[in-house]
C-alpha cells in the first residue's frame, strides 16, 4: 500500500526507472493538480489558479524546481476556498515543530 502524501507520489513519478516511465516536474505537478481535478469532472472549478476557481493552494518553504530532495519541502500555509487553514508558523510557536 501506497502512502496518500502527494509529495511521494510526485517524487516517484520525477524518478522512477520503472519501464522508462518517469515525468518531468513540471507534466508531474499538472497530473495532480489539473489532471485530478479533470478526472474528479472538476476542472471547471478547480486545478488551475484562475478567476472564479476555487482558491486552495500550498505555500512551500522551498521552490520545487530547485529542490533536489522532496523530503526537504515542507508545507508552510495551506488555503482552503481562499481562507488561510494552517499556518507553520503557528504550529512551530505551539509545538516547536512545524510538519504536520
Amino acid at each position: 500500500m501506497l502512502p496518500f502524501d502527494p509529495w511521494f507520489g510526485i517524487s516517484q513519478t520525477i524518478n522512477s526507472t520503472r519501464y522508462n516511465s518517469c515525468l518531468n516536474l513540471e507534466d508531474a505537478l499538472l497530473a495532480y493538480t489539473a489532471g485530478g481535478a479533470y478526472a474528479s469532472f472538476e476542472e471547471d472549478i478547480k486545478g488551475t489558479i484562475e478567476n472564479e476557481k476555487l482558491a486552495d493552494i500550498i505555500v512551500l518553504n522551498k521552490d520545487p524546481y530547485k529542490c533536489e530532495d522532496f523530503d526537504e519541502l515542507r508545507v508552510e500555509k495551506t488555503y482552503l476556498g481562499g481562507m488561510l487553514v494552517y499556518n507553520n508558523q503557528d504550529v512551530n510557536s505551539k509545538s516547536g515543530k512545524g510538519q504536520l
